[in-house]
């Protein structure tokens, strides 16, 4: 079945590297600390170790994500309030068409949302972290 299995290239934009990969691109960009919102198992395997964390969007300390009465300004306050201040967002991801139909958060991405950093794998441009619009990207609050 197409689309079930990642593939060789699937962790490519995370994997590590020889002079930092991903956690080098970061710094400057997000604080060591920081944890990042995903669905990737690839970056939460790439930052392990790292000073960088990524909660999967299936933790159910992000449970709130779902509630469709939720609007994205209070999730990111709620995020916020977990440390989470960026996401790790693969356009073309199974994961992320589910959580566009399932997430206010994620209904609209990624417009509005400035991209932090862009990773490619092969030749597509496939993961990206970014701060969701609402959050103010001036002092990081919502």
């Amino acid at each position: 079945m197409t689309g079930c299995h990642p593939g060789p290239r699937a962790g490519r934009a995370f994997a590590r590297r020889p002079g930092g990969g991903a956690p080098r691109l970061l710094l400057g960009k997000l604080p060591p600390g920081t944890r990042l919102l995903g669905e990737n198992a690839f970056a939460y395997a790439a930052l392990a170790g790292t000073g960088y964390e990524v909660v999967p969007v299936w933790s159910s300390e992000v449970s709130f994500l779902f509630g469709q009465a939720l609007d994205p300004r209070a999730a990111c306050r709620l995020l916020e309030e977990c440390n989470i201040r960026a996401v790790v967002y693969n356009p073309v991801s199974l994961s992320t068409h589910y959580l566009q139909r399932a997430s206010p958060l994620y209904a609209d991405a990624p417009q509005g949302w400035k991209p932090l950093l862009a990773l490619n794998a092969g030749n597509q441009r496939r993961k990206c972290v970014k701060r969701p619009g609402a959050w103010d990207t001036r002092n990081s609050r919502c």
